[in-house]
């Protein structure tokens, strides 16, 4: 039973070693996470946001995927983000654990007061999705009755996921004053958004954002690297207000490597044709996918093992009892 246990142990380590598995050094306490964003943040108000951006597999230096978010800030101060993601991490205050390969819908909402109301459990909501890449995805949200409705759809593979949440009273996404983002980060526009084990100074693979149903006046362009969790300090935050009223040539911005590109229409993040390999093995896949029910695996085996070699002790220790002969005649 030893050799079973110590052949799991070991079989484990190897895992959390493989590729594709983020594990915060020991004694980290939340000191090995960066959170880069790359935004567009809206000046206009708006009763429904719709987008098609493109969907593009990547992963940063460690293996961690990448999120295409749509943001709503509604004027009841509630945050609505809907929005397409690659391998997106599961993060506490401590860590980032296994990355969820392949492509999700993802939601989140948070509170008026800053806090995430976690309507996918301890974190974002993840809806797994038949999405190719290259494929143009839509990501919509608007209001509908007393509830905000974000939704996602796959032209291509014609594949959809939606969900609904309360809209506390509110009636239309608005922009913030004379900043990208409110006190808590909040905003209505669209965001690109990636982590990071250390500070980030490289840029992205190129990720297109389009509408042609309405046209932007203007727009905060800006690029932030936050350090996690969320209340410590700021590795850097840059900004610049771009006017779309008289052209519709791109207006171009770039902050600590990180380079962006918007109009009335059009919002670019990445202009980079190469980026760091995900890890793509089945098995670690599948592995990854399902990681929480190792503990479950672990005990099922180990339990069987531990049966087995009692019954076979058992059977050994068993006296072999004879029949009598019959006396002869």
């Amino acid at each position: 039973m030893r050799v079973f246990l110590l052949l799991f142990l070991l079989l484990c380590a190897s895992i959390f070693r493989s590729p594709g598995w983020i594990i915060a050094p020991s004694g980290s306490s939340g000191q090995a996470l960066y959170d880069e964003q790359l935004a567009l943040s809206f000046t206009q108000v708006f009763y429904e946001l719709s987008f098609n951006v493109t969907a593009v597999e990547q992963c940063g230096t460690d293996g961690i995927g990448i999120g295409y978010l749509l943001n709503g800030l509604s004027d009841a101060g509630y945050w609505y983000q809907v929005g397409l993601s690659w391998r997106w991490p599961i993060v506490t205050n401590a860590s980032v654990v296994p990355t969820l390969p392949g492509f999700d819908a993802i939601y989140e909402v948070f509170s008026s007061n800053g806090s995430s109301l976690r309507i996918g459990g301890k974190g974002p909501m993840l809806t797994a999705m038949s999405v190719n890449p290259g494929d143009s995805v839509q990501l919509r949200m608007g209001f509908s009755s007393s509830n905000v409705t974000m939704y996602v759809h796959d032209w291509t593979t014609d594949t959809s996921s939606q969900t609904s949440y309360d809209a506390f009273g509110a009636g239309d996404f608005v922009p913030t004053s004379n900043y990208p983002t409110n006190n808590h980060g909040f905003f209505t526009g669209l965001m690109t958004e990636q982590y990071h084990s250390g500070p980030y100074y490289g840029d992205e693979k190129q990720a297109t954002y389009s509408e042609a149903g309405f046209g932007l006046s203007s727009a905060w362009m800006w690029v932030d690297e936050f350090h996690v969790p969320y209340n410590q300090y700021t590795e850097f935050f840059q900004y610049s207000l771009a006017n779309y009223a008289t052209s519709r040539q791109m207006v171009n911005f770039t902050s600590n490597g990180a380079f962006e590109s918007s109009n009335a229409n059009q919002f670019i993040t990445g202009r980079s044709t190469s980026g760091f390999e995900c890890p793509q093995s089945p098995w670690l896949v599948i592995l990854q996918r399902y990681w929480y029910f190792i503990p479950i695996w672990a005990a099922i085996v180990v339990g069987g093992v531990a049966t087995a070699l009692l019954m076979m002790r058992r059977s050994r220790d068993r006296p072999v009892l004879y029949a009598t002969p019959p006396p002869p005649v």
